[in-house]
């Protein structure tokens, strides 16, 4: 047999909730708050900025080599852009290596 409980929060410890809920890995706040009553172990999702940062310039390029491979003209402007944006992305990927713990050589990652 199920009981209901029910919990009075003020405004702050219910945004505090819903986020601790978007940042978990439940689908049901109710299988969220479960765990926190029960003390159970809660799984978390956690983002990795450098990940995220790194898919986003990377579609970024695609769309340009796209363009390039297209046939599209491209101006000295467009061309140093994406010149600086292959750049930051092997910062990013040096930097996602060395977060992950990876050996990381000019030749390859590991």
């Amino acid at each position: 047999m199920a009981m209901i409980i029910s919990v009075c929060l003020n405004d702050a410890e219910y945004a505090a909730f819903l986020e601790g809920f978007k940042n978990s890995a439940y689908r049901h706040k109710s299988e969220y708050v479960r765990k926190l009553v029960l003390g159970k172990p809660v799984k978390m999702w956690y983002r990795n900025r450098s990940m995220d940062e790194l898919v986003e310039m990377g579609v970024g390029l695609r769309k340009d080599l796209r363009r390039v491979l297209a046939g599209e003209a491209i101006d000295p402007n467009s061309k140093q852009e994406l010149s600086n944006r292959l750049v930051v992305i092997e910062e990013q990927l040096i930097k996602l290596v060395k977060i992950c713990g990876l050996a990381y050589t000019q030749k390859k990652m590991c």
